[in-house]
């Protein structure tokens, strides 16, 4: 990507090319310094593969003002992810706005995010599009094909950071909720127009991180339980098709600094999905499947 600041105006830059998208605070986290494997499934599950192709505004504070540590993100994106190809005209709009501030040895952040877009559909007159009605998918005869299923997420993130005697603390978490289209077989976001059947679903999702530094030691630990309802309005047997299964995570690490550019880390997630007995989905979901 490019990214482009004026030196005389230090609170106004622009950038442009493929880049993470500027949604909530765990796509923007670097990997090389998350403590976990992966991002949450609900990140995984709603931002594949982290970046798109766009452009967007950065705004942050006049320094010695009281919005010096407010920061805006707000631009238009292509919507279908990256590395894949681009399939229409419309653009997605995505934003963030962010606080963050440090007081001795305090440091914390709040923020909110907006996603508003869509998926095209692109597949025969046979095509067709569901949506909820009384815990069930009826057609919604409203869509037909080179029409824009809704794509809208909302979220807010906060973060908080503590230095003591124990070591560094920290606690982070994100909730999104909002509107995903995707197939019977799951809510994954597509990278591109739609040729299948499609399942518009209300959704929501959260994470909480905490992370415990060991003292003055290289020694951290870690431990995250992240939770993706992608249809909150049906569940356990009145769910309608495998891609309305919930699933929650706890994962438990352990993470050792060896220097600053290398890091040794033990880690294991403990997935649970939501238990269905029906006719509608297959029998192994009626136990926690071995995933």
């Amino acid at each position: 990507y490019l990214r482009i600041k004026e030196p005389s105006i230090k609170w106004a830059s622009i950038r442009a090319g493929m880049f993470d998208r500027p949604f909530g605070y765990e796509i923007s986290y670097s990997s090389s310094t998350r403590e976990t494997p992966q991002r949450s499934l609900l990140f995984q599950t709603l931002f594949p593969k982290e970046r798109d192709l766009g452009a967007e505004i950065v705004l942050t504070g006049p320094e010695n003002s009281f919005l010096e540590n407010f920061t805006l993100n707000a631009g238009i994106f292509t919507g279908n992810g990256g590395q894949a190809k681009e399939t229409d005209s419309h653009k997605d709009f995505i934003g963030h706005l962010s606080y963050k501030k440090k007081i001795n040895n305090i440091s914390f952040g709040v923020g909110t995010s907006l996603y508003a877009g869509g998926v095209r559909l692109a597949g025969s007159e046979d095509q067709k599009a569901f949506k909820m009605n009384n815990k069930r998918f009826d057609q919604d005869t409203e869509l037909e094909p080179e029409d824009y299923a809704k794509r809208c997420y909302y979220g807010f993130d906060g973060q908080f950071a503590i230095a003591s005697l124990l070591g560094k603390t920290s606690l982070r978490a994100e909730y999104l909720w909002g509107t995903q289209p995707g197939a019977a077989e799951g809510s994954k976001s597509p990278t591109g127009a739609i040729v299948n059947d499609i399942y518009v679903r209300n959704f929501n999702g959260y994470y909480l991180y905490f992370i415990q530094d060991i003292g003055k030691s290289n020694h951290s630990f870690v431990a995250r339980y992240d939770r993706y309802d992608p249809n909150t309005k049906v569940s356990g047997n009145d769910c309608q098709t495998i891609g309305d299964v919930a699933y929650s995570t706890i994962g438990l690490g352990w993470l050792f600094k060896v220097n600053t550019n290398l890091r040794v880390m033990a880690y294991y997630d403990m997935v649970s999905n939501e238990k269905v007995n029906n006719e509608l989905i297959a029998a192994k979901y009626n136990k926690n499947i071995s995933d």
